[in-house]
């Protein structure tokens, strides 16, 4: 095992540093539901990575949005995190399309996303790609959750509140856990679980009867929840206490399977309590002994084959059990030998050519001899014979590697016998497609030698020639295994890589059988005309027309089943009658001339509308003085359906020219004598004699890349009607392409004396100015006067507008004087020197005395302000307050706060961005969040009058009643652990509505508020209805996530005292059976206190509660109708901004930066709010659903604290 990272095994607070992963999907139903439609969820598992503690979440579908609800859901229980671990995504790739929405969640962090955890300061960190075990911690709690989860719901479908119920208790299971051995001292009754880091002490469950011998349909829905709690815990403590001591997973080995023994029959689309069972009958083992993939074979069948018509083949591509095929998982090691076209061309070349096969090559090369097992095949002799199984032990046709691994077995076997056959080594890494030779020599002698070194090298591998066919019958005399003769076989033609040779005339043909149908669709178009087999373009004028044809399909908008209109169809078969004429169109396989002097290429380009292209000619002059002509290749394209004009088509034509001359020049390995390119447009050879800065980017970039492939001295100028490129940009006919001399031979001047090309003028034309880019003079001026920021501040009175608007204006000018080029979203580096370059500014300006002071080594004046903040200047120049706290284990802002002016715009601007972002929070409230990174001067008296002056608050501000206040009781003052006593209340009802509904009937729901007695914390939970089940389900899940509490003080409530009687009842049943055990739960039994009948004042403290909840919750939401999901949300987030609220006034002291809060009590810190953008403005029509929830809760955040803090002296 490797080194644990340093966040596990530094000491830290309860999930400052978290791990965070999804798992599911879940299918849970709408409430009261019977039939319909099922809803997907999914469960959100954070674990703290130092405690080992778990908190869960359900979360509704993989957006961001829900993501960020979650995010806030366990923000405001547990706290803010300072750093948070996730999988890369990239192991999740391909498994379903579930965790594909996954990995785009957690890899492309959206705009919202990324904003939250830049403004927020969370780190967030990814584990390395397919590296899984990097985040085992996570993964391990997955499927801890999984396999108990699984095993006890089954197949049985859970309502939400249910399924929160079910999860919530799983997390108290595995809060549970001992974090260290069990120890043998029997007075040691108690182990170190991660609950002691959570809630300080153990989390104790309900005592329940045992429901697990009892019959599912005997028990109510609830009963139904505890039974599969019971399952789960009897699990837990079977499963893992008993193997503490030690993890047996390193050191056991799992058995192997044995012939008898029950196995599961995976399938992919069941689930897994749905597959079948099976037993094992025989076994084959594989490399490891323990098990093997078995593949089915197929067949090909191709009658023309004169030597192996009928082929088997190993489909290596037929899927396994696990969704992968033996293809998917191999590497198919790439191309390692020339293309078609290199081999084909360069076969050209030699006049004395030959071509020969590798019999059986794949069977001559044996594969490693640990990897055979992969390639297991079942066979039957008979239908009635026993199945055997047989291992292929050479490379096998039909595995994607194939190809690679015999082409790299040749190469291998060419660079050791090197020594011995140069020539013939060179020829086989060179000449070889796969098991097919095709190359030549010069003269006769070199072909005879080069034949027998190769078969003498091949041979030394284990590799035989056959199927030997030249052109010239010399090179077959000594040859038996030839199969072609030159007595009577004029016609008779052979396949080299697939093109037609006729070796006795030595000429390259072309055969094409086409039948006409009175129907056609555009998927048979296609097929057609991809059996016009031409990899040197021979023919290319043919193939353009067919492809011009197949483009003006696609302007039709056919679909490839559509049948072709019936004038369509008539083109189409018109092209099909003239198309026969291509077999009778031969063409000579040798392009040079015997005693050759001189060489030289010549390439031509054209464009039309509909298409351009480029073709080569090679140019041979003898000794003689007799030139010679021959076309050597061409390429073509459709012009784009975009249209664009016709000198860029042609520019486009010249790039497409340039880059084939580039590629055929060390194909050839010729010794050229001269590279002449033509072109009919003097626009591009303008263009071509420019530099590309001065062009715009179409044809910069096309210009650039044309003059690195060559130079401009190579280009010429040639008259549309001398050039044959014209004639593949339009296309044209089987029968009127053979008839074409300018096609075949080229131009009549190259076979002429070529005279140097004449002087151009630059054309005056519309389109080359167009193209040319205006002079454009930029200038950035930088200042740093002061009315610059007043402007600034009095563009808005949003200051997290104002900042992000200065943001933009310093990477203007960061972008203007640096060449790397800053994009994107704004980071958090970007938004803090932009505030700071603000504040500084307004500092320069209102404490001038100050600052002059202290740059020059002295001390503040006496009769400033700011003397008793004994303040200095920090490395960016900005006034701070110095205080005692130098020494304090705390944040470099919360030491020495920014000093703010008194009455400054910028001060008011920063109070009332705080005021919203904490959803209006009072006047103690606002000043202690903003003296948390500013020290504003008289900021108590500022935060007042931000307070008061809020339009909002006013509207909202409650009557308070003064009343005689009685003797709080001894519960309320006795210190003791948070929720020991507890204050039980409801509220509601609230109307809620299902995932996705538009109409119908809304559902019914209760808040349940639990509430600290003596450190008034507040733990919220949904309620379906006021029944004893419901709200023993509600508190079972307070238990699990805060302990169990002592005492329960609640109203006199009729659903209250179904409760107690049903705990009372669940007390006596367990005592009756063990007396031990009785009395151990006797004393930790909880008593449950009620006030006296019609009296809600003894129940002030939870009334007060619900009061605040409601107060916010109803002019917030209002009549707007939420999810149960988005409505937990908001509930959750509103217990996070009561506990923040302070038990104790603030003072003005500058060394008290801290208050004491509900949540110290629960977290041991304060709980940090997620800030966000302000949307309080934004019509509700504009914004998402969970925009809308954050909407509400910052409309809630505006008026907490408000009846509490202005009285709680």
């Amino acid at each position: 095992m490797g080194n644990l990272p340093k966040e596990r095994i530094t000491p830290d607070k309860v999930f400052s540093s978290t791990g965070i992963d999804l798992c599911g999907p879940f299918l849970i139903k709408n409430k009261y539901q019977r039939k319909g439609p099922e809803i997907k969820v999914y469960v959100c598992i954070f674990i703290c990575l130092v405690t080992k503690a778990i908190h869960l979440e359900i979360i509704s579908d993989l957006t961001s949005q829900s993501l960020i609800a979650t995010l806030k859901r366990f923000i405001s229980r547990r706290g803010k995190c300072h750093k948070i671990f996730s999988d890369n995504g990239s192991n999740m790739v391909g498994a379903n399309r579930a965790l594909r929405d996954l990995n785009k969640l957690v890899r492309d962090r959206n705009e919202s996303l990324y904003a939250f955890f830049a403004e927020e300061n969370i780190e967030w960190s990814f584990i390395p790609p397919r590296s899984p075990n990097w985040g085992g911690l996570w993964e391990a709690n997955i499927k801890a959750f999984k396999y108990h989860f699984k095993r006890v719901a089954g197949n049985s479908k859970f309502s939400y509140e249910e399924l929160l119920t079910l999860t919530t208790q799983i997390e108290a299971i595995l809060n549970s856990r001992p974090l260290t051995p069990l120890s043998a001292d029997v007075d040691d009754l108690e182990v170190l679980t991660p609950a002691h880091f959570l809630i300080g002490r153990p989390i104790t469950a309900i005592v329940e009867p045992s429901l697990i011998d009892f019959e599912t349909n005997c028990l109510n829905v609830w009963q139904r929840i505890t039974k599969s709690v019971q399952t789960i815990w009897k699990r837990w403590s079977l499963s893992y206490l008993n193997g503490l001591q030690q993890r047996k997973k390193w050191v056991v080995n799992n058995e192997n399977l044995k012939i008898g023994d029950m196995v599961l029959i995976r399938e992919e689309n069941l689930p897994p309590c749905k597959w079948l069972m099976g037993r094992v009958i025989a076994l084959y083992p594989g490399q490891d002994n323990k098990k093997s993939e078995l593949s089915d074979g197929s067949s090909i069948y191709k009658p023309e084959k004169t030597t192996t018509p009928l082929r088997v083949v190993f489909d290596a591509s037929a899927k396994t059990s696990t969704g992968q095929s033996l293809n998917s998982i191999l590497l198919n090691g790439g191309s390692i030998q020339d293309d078609l076209f290199s081999l084909v061309t360069r076969f050209r070349t030699h006049k004395y050519a030959f071509s020969a096969d590798i019999q059986k090559m794949y069977r001559q090369i044996l594969v490693e001899p640990s990897q055979r097992y992969l390639q297991r095949i079942v066979w039957k002799e008979t239908n009635n014979s026993p199945i055997k199984i047989y291992e292929l032990n050479t490379v096998t046709y039909g595995t994607v590697s194939a190809p690679f691994l015999a082409m790299r077995v040749l190469k291998a076997l060419a660079d050791a016998e090197h020594q011995d056959f140069p020539e013939a080594a060179r020829i086989v890494s060179r000449d070889m497609y796969m098991d097919d030779i095709l190359s030549g020599a010069t003269s006769l002698t070199s072909a005879k030698s080069l034949q027998a070194d190769l078969s003498k090298l091949l041979r030394r591998g284990g590799f035989e020639l056959h199927k030997w066919v030249s052109n010239h019958p010399a090179l077959l005399n000594d040859i038996s295994t030839s199969e072609y003769s030159f007595e009577g076989t004029q016609s008779n033609t052979v396949k080299a890589l697939r093109m037609l040779w006729k070796p006795q005339p030595d000429q390259l043909t072309f055969k094409v059988s086409v039948k006409k149908k009175d129907s056609l669709t555009k998927r048979e178009v296609l097929s057609q005309i991809a059996r016009l087999y031409d990899p040197l373009g021979i023919i290319g004028p043919v193939i353009a027309k067919a492809k011009i044809f197949m483009q003006s399909l696609w302007l039709q908008k056919l679909d490839w089943n559509d049948n072709l209109p019936t004038k369509v169809l008539q083109v189409w078969n018109d092209f099909l009658v003239k198309l026969p004429g291509v077999n009778e169109i031969n063409v000579p396989r040798y392009i040079l001339s015997e005693d050759v002097t001189k060489i030289e290429l010549h390439g031509f380009s054209d464009a039309s509308e509909r298409a351009y292209g480029a073709v080569i000619y090679i140019r041979c002059v003898t000794h003689s003085g007799l030139i010679q002509t021959k076309l050597v290749c061409s390429k073509s394209r459709v012009s784009p359906l975009k249209p664009i004009t016709v000198p860029r088509l042609e520019l486009s034509a010249a790039l497409l020219l340039a880059r084939l001359m580039h590629k055929i020049v060390p194909v050839l390995d010729l010794p050229l004598d001269k590279i002449c390119l033509w072109t009919d447009s003097t626009i591009v050879l303008a263009w071509l004699n420019m530099q590309p800065h001065m062009l715009k980017t179409f044809v910069s970039n096309r210009v650039a890349k044309i003059q690195s492939l060559c130079s401009n001295s190579q280009w010429r100028h040639v008259s549309s009607k001398c050039n044959p490129a014209d004639v593949l940009s339009r296309g044209a006919d089987a029968k009127d392409l053979r008839d074409n001399d300018l096609w075949w031979q080229g131009p009549e001047f190259l076979l002429r004396d070529i005279t140097d090309p004449e002087e151009y003028p630059c054309p005056k034309d519309k389109t080359f100015e167009q193209e040319l880019k205006r002079n454009v003079t930029v200038s950035c001026a930088v200042t740093n006067d002061s009315d610059f920021f007043d402007k600034l501040l009095n563009l808005t009175n949003n200051y997290s507008k104002l900042i992000r608007i200065l943001s933009f204006c310093c990477r203007f000018i960061k972008n203007c004087l640096h060449k790397n080029v800053e994009t994107g979203f704004l980071t958090a580096a970007e938004l803090d020197n932009a505030e700071q370059l603000l504040i500084k500014q307004v500092q320069s300006t209102t404490f001038v005395k100050e600052i002059t002071a202290l740059q020059d080594g002295k001390s503040v004046p006496v009769s400033s302000k700011l003397k008793s903040l004994d303040p200095f200047l920090d490395s960016n120049s900005i006034l701070r307050v110095g205080g005692r706290l130098k020494n304090a284990n705390l944040d470099y802002d919360a030491k020495h706060q920014i000093i703010l002016p008194n009455g400054h715009k910028i001060t008011k601007l920063i109070f009332e961005f705080y005021h919203k972002r904490y959803l209006h929070v009072g006047a103690q409230g606002l000043l202690h969040q903003v003296r948390l990174r500013y020290w504003p001067l008289n900021g108590k008296s500022t935060a007042r009058m931000i307070v008061h002056n809020c339009v909002i608050c006013y509207k909202n501000k409650p009557v308070i009643a003064d009343q005689i206040m009685g003797n709080l009781p001894k519960e309320r003052v006795t210190p003791i652990s948070a929720f020991t006593n507890c204050g039980i209340d409801f509220c509601g009802p609230f109307l809620i509505k299902f995932k996705n509904q538009r109409k119908g009937i809304y559902s019914k729901i209760y808040v349940a508020i639990f509430i600290c007695l003596s450190t008034k914390a507040i733990h919220l939970e949904t309620v379906s209805d006021l029944s004893s089940e419901a709200f023993i389900a509600s508190l079972k899940r307070f238990i699990t996530r805060r302990g169990k509490m002592a005492m329960i003080i609640t109203d006199n409530a009729t659903n209250f005292k179904g409760a107690k009687s049903e705990l009372n009842r669940l007390f006596n049943l367990i005592r009756k059976p063990d007396e031990c055990l009785a009395n151990y739960l006797s004393s930790e039994r909880i008593n449950w206190k009620l006030i006296p009948p019609r009296s809600p004042n003894f129940g002030g403290l939870w009334e007060a509660g619900v009061k605040s909840f409601k107060y916010h919750l109803k002019r917030t939401i209002g009549l707007y109708k939420v999810t149960l999901e988005e409505f937990n949300t908001i509930i959750i987030q509103i217990e996070g901004i009561l506990n923040s609220r302070p038990l104790s006034p603030l003072s003005s002291d500058i060394n008290e930066y801290e208050v004491l809060t509900p949540a110290h009590f629960l977290i041991g810190r304060p709980i940090t709010a997620i800030p966000e953008p302000e949307i309080i403005n934004i019509s509700d029509n504009k914004l998402s659903r969970w925009q809308q929830l954050t909407k509400f809760t910052q409309i809630i955040w505006k008026r907490w604290q408000r009846e509490y803090l202005n009285h709680l002296q």
